[in-house]
């Protein structure tokens, strides 16, 4: 009886220092049992987490909408995009990006630098948000029949963008993903000729601005 008595109070004891303690095990010792289960746990929930990356390439769609009350209103533009980037941080990404847009007769380039910061990842599922700093281009030229001239326009934007973006990781190296955004532009030159007759400058009334969304691809390395 006295024997069982101080087995069962040993037993007691190492129950709860394990609850508390780290557990110190001598070579060829087995784990106890709720420890082997706790760490099984663990390394599923591991396994279960994004893979480290170095860096990554994407491309896909790139859409606006964008404009101002100068402008006459809106325009709609769609085109894509290509991006790198590289991780600075475990959630943090420095990234390069070029698109391409257009909308009838006019369309614009853009070059960018920017931060993505992984706020929350849920198994294979993530959202950031990012933003940055560019520089855009944009060019329409027309011909108008009626007074028969020809007409052409050259504007230079510094811009600022930012956005929202969800992902779904579809394996360890591919993630799908969409965003939506807000970006501004700020004038920086400007030009514009008719029939060769031409002005140039700056001017705050040619700033515009506008939503931005995109959908594409991003492939980890």
């Amino acid at each position: 009886m006295k024997k069982l008595l101080a087995i069962g109070t040993l037993s007691l004891i190492s129950s709860l220092a394990l609850a508390d303690k780290p557990v110190v095990l001598h070579s060829g010792e087995p784990l106890p049992l709720g420890v082997a289960a706790d760490n099984t746990q663990n390394r599923a929930t591991a396994n279960n987490s994004f893979p480290p990356s170095n860096g990554y390439v994407s491309a896909g769609y790139a859409g606006s909408k964008i404009g101002s009350n100068e402008f006459g209103g809106d325009e709609r533009f769609n085109g894509f995009f290509l991006n790198a980037g590289t991780y600075v941080a475990p959630k943090t990404s420095l990234y390069m990006e070029y698109a391409f847009q257009d909308a009838s007769e006019m369309d614009f380039s853009e070059v960018a630098l920017g931060l993505n910061y992984k706020f929350l990842e849920n198994d294979k599922n993530y959202a950031s948000v990012g933003g940055g700093i560019g520089y855009a281009w944009l060019d329409e030229k027309a011909y108008d029949p009626y007074y028969d001239m020809h007409v052409s326009l050259e504007l230079n934007y510094l811009t600022v963008p930012l956005y929202l973006e969800v992902g779904h990781q579809l394996n360890p190296n591919i993630e799908i993903f969409g965003n939506l955004g807000y970006k501004w532009f700020f004038n920086r030159d400007s030009e514009a000729c008719i029939d060769g007759l031409c002005v140039s400058g700056n001017s705050s009334d040619l700033d515009i601005d506008g939503m931005t969304y995109k959908a594409g691809l991003r492939y980890n390395f």
